[in-house]
């Protein structure tokens, strides 16, 4: 009796093994970014960075700059940066924000900034890309590498190029 449930114990725990480990592998070939709300937005640095709340869970909330993906607004020193910021401003005044973070990519950026794609809700309650939104009014710098990068996420059915 105890030299099979010796054996059966071990196949139970080879088994496990097996499956967690094929587990690991589809979760880390899915995993898709997190979406957070970004709340008490205090300041709108230009028109691709912005600072607020973002909301984790268990009550954690991170405070500080979040640079947005997927495209670069113009310098406030060129001629479409302060109407790129304004813009921008605007719409943190009248809409719910949110933030994608990837967790297999960069978080942050060299000054520090958490790098995520933003989307905002609008009054119909669909989420707009940020980044194409802001493409749509000319506030991007197309000729940056910030917006010339191509790397495609998707999460939530869209799909996402930085």
């Amino acid at each position: 009796m105890g030299t099979v449930l010796t054996v059966t114990v071990i196949a139970i725990v080879a088994y496990t093994f097996n499956t967690q480990e094929q587990s690991i592998l589809h979760v880390e070939q899915t995993i898709q970014p997190t979406t957070y709300a970004v709340v008490g937005i205090s300041d709108v640095h230009d028109g691709d960075t912005i600072k607020g709340t973002i909301e984790l869970p268990l009550g954690i909330s991170y405070t500080g700059s979040i640079r947005a993906k997927g495209y670069d607004a113009f310098e406030l020193s060129e001629p479409k940066g302060k109407p790129a910021q304004e813009y921008l401003n605007k719409l943190t005044k009248v809409s719910r924000f949110f933030v994608g973070i990837s967790l297999t990519e960069k978080q942050k950026d060299s000054f520090g900034r958490v790098l995520g794609t933003l989307m905002y809700e609008d009054k119909d309650g669909n989420m707009i890309m940020l980044s194409d939104d802001m493409r749509k009014h000319g506030f991007v710098n197309e000729e940056s590498p910030w917006s010339l990068a191509k790397w495609v996420t998707t999460f939530g059915g869209f799909s996402f190029v930085y």
